[in-house]
């Protein structure tokens, strides 16, 4: 079975089959057009034959380059494809990170109310215990993280941990 070549180069190629463009591949990815070329190039040299002809301000495939890029093209396009549909997934879902005694006591019953006003957004918990930290640092899937007791919210945190609300006297109110 053959190694793949550098995922950067294939990059570029499949970038640049798109194309037809060294500038508009590197514009495309954030490089230079010198630097797509380079790319273009280390995958020439490990493959052992050319992909683009090039001419005076334009390049064209070659036949292995075009074959090369009809599966290359279409591999990365399934890619988009996947991510594109996790990213959908995802989208539309908040992830609380909250202690159980507090989820139970005080959360669902509001969390009823938001999905409520709110159907096409899903709502996970994810439990911590006396054992377990909060996991809102350290998970990339938590919009936000809870902390608080039976009687009420003490803090909120976004992703990043920052504190930016609390919520203690509108626990007090809904007495």
């Amino acid at each position: 079975m053959i190694n793949l070549p550098p995922l950067s180069s294939i990059r570029a190629f499949e970038a640049a089959s798109r194309h037809l463009s060294f500038t508009r591949a590197g514009e495309e990815l954030g490089m230079t057009q010198a630097a797509v070329s380079y790319q273009i190039k280390l995958l020439e040299e490990r493959l052992g034959f050319a992909l683009f002809t090039r001419k005076a301000r334009k390049i064209e495939l070659t036949d292995h380059g075009a074959q090369l890029a009809a599966k290359v093209v279409d591999a990365f396009s399934s890619l988009r494809s996947a991510f594109e549909d996790v990213t959908d997934q995802n989208a539309r879902q908040l992830v609380v990170s909250s202690n159980t005694t507090f989820a139970v006591n005080w959360l669902a019953n509001r969390l009823v109310h938001f999905q409520m006003q709110n159907p096409d957004i899903a709502v996970r918990i994810l439990p911590y215990g006396p054992d377990l930290e909060p996991a809102i640092c350290r998970c990339r899937r938590c919009g936000l993280g809870l902390q608080g007791t039976a009687k009420g919210l003490d803090r909120l945190q976004n992703r990043q941990g920052g504190v930016f609300a609390n919520a203690e006297p509108y626990a007090r109110r809904d007495r």
